[in-house]
């Protein structure tokens, strides 16, 4: 059986071998992922099909070609992206169209040029942003300019350096962000200052560990946030306190042990939720228990999993939702089924495939 190639992952593929194979089947490429392919080959091929691109993935695009061919076609660049990209040639071009940048996004990019032209433009900083930015140097320019912090983004803030600088200032740090703060050093903080802690978002927190400060507070856990995180040792805090799991909320959980802990309780499972999983080891539990699969939901679910067993259990299959799904999968199923087509919801899909399956069917 010859081997389906799929054409979306080849467009991003970054080799010159997927390039090339795309070279030589320009009618099957996803132009909007190849505009954002870093492979110098990859732009190349944009370069020689200039109409096909999608600017704005190729303005966020961080290969320096990339940014040279938006300098070349500067008419097309979306600003905003090329605010964003980290390349430093991005930021350069930036730099030399100082009324096109959009400043919201320089000042949440991570580069360091990028934290230096704002720091040369700083009455057009957007402060909530750059007190995000996790760049040393950005956070240095938040401690330049004090006043101008925005303290809730600040606390969920994981650069080591604005740790620090709440440990100077105390009374600024925003419980509640800093609670989901992901760096060690927050954490810290957090244990340091236990009755701050706001335990919703320390239970959702997927750094290790809060999980174990978690675990040194039971009490004070979030049972509903704590069986949706999705780090091992969350699940593994919910396998140990079983009465506590709200298991509506673990058969949506996406983490492959959380999977495991639900088969091991079929009982409990939540189908309608199992069945939106988009994690392939859920798709394996409902093609084990497939009288409890929820086919409306299974239908809308994004893993190409999910799509092959509705491919399975045709006739159950929800076909307003199905045309409305996202996976390049589901849009081929479609395809094979033409006539079972919701055209309205096919129609409002993102999917380049469903774009193009409408324009082959005169639906737009």
């Amino acid at each position: 059986m010859k081997e389906t190639i799929n054409w979306n992952e080849k467009s991003s593929e970054q080799s010159f071998e997927a390039v090339q194979l795309c070279r030589e089947n320009l009618d099957k490429v996803n132009w909007t992922n190849m505009s954002c392919n870093t492979c110098p080959d990859a732009v190349q091929l944009c370069k020689e099909n200039l109409d096909k691109i999608n600017w704005i993935n190729m303005s966020q695009n961080e290969c320096s070609d990339a940014v040279q061919l938006c300098s070349e076609n500067i008419d097309k660049v979306d600003w905003r992206s090329m605010s964003y990209n980290p390349c430093f040639e991005a930021v350069q071009l930036c730099s030399e169209n100082l009324d096109n940048v959009n400043w919201t996004n320089m000042s949440c990019n991570t580069c360091p040029d990028a934290v230096q032209l704002c720091k040369e433009n700083l009455d057009k900083i957007n402060w909530y942003w750059m007190s995000y930015n996790k760049h040393p140097e950005a956070v240095q320019l938040c401690i330049e300019n004090m006043d101008k912090i925005d303290w809730f983004t600040m606390s969920y803030n994981d650069c080591p350096d604005a740790i620090r600088l709440f440990r100077q200032n105390i009374d600024k740090v925003n419980w509640y962000s800093m609670s989901r703060n992901k760096c060690p050093d927050a954490v810290q903080l957090c244990r340091e200052n236990i009755d701050k802690v706001d335990w919703f978002n320390m239970s959702q927190n997927k750094f290790p560990d809060a999980v174990q400060l978690c675990r040194e507070n039971l009490d004070k856990v979030d049972w509903v946030r704590m069986s949706y995180n999705s780090h091992p040792d969350a699940v593994q805090l919910c396998r140990e306190n079983l009465d506590k799991v709200k298991w509506s909320i673990m058969s949506q959980n996406t983490c492959p042990d959380a999977i495991q802990l639900c088969s091991e309780n079929l009982d409990k499972v939540n189908w309608y939720n199992m069945s939106k999983n988009s994690c392939p080891f859920a798709v394996q539990l409902c093609r084990e228990n497939i009288d409890k699969v929820k086919w409306s939901i299974m239908s809308m679910n994004q893993c190409p999993d999910a799509v092959q067993l509705c491919r399975e259990n045709i006739d159950k299959i929800d076909w307003t939702n199905m045309s409305c799904n996202t996976c390049s999968n589901a849009v081929q199923l479609c395809k094979e089924n033409i006539d079972k087509v919701s055209w309205f919801n096919m129609s409002c899909n993102k999917c380049p495939e469903a774009i193009q399956l409408c324009k082959e069917n005169s639906m737009v």
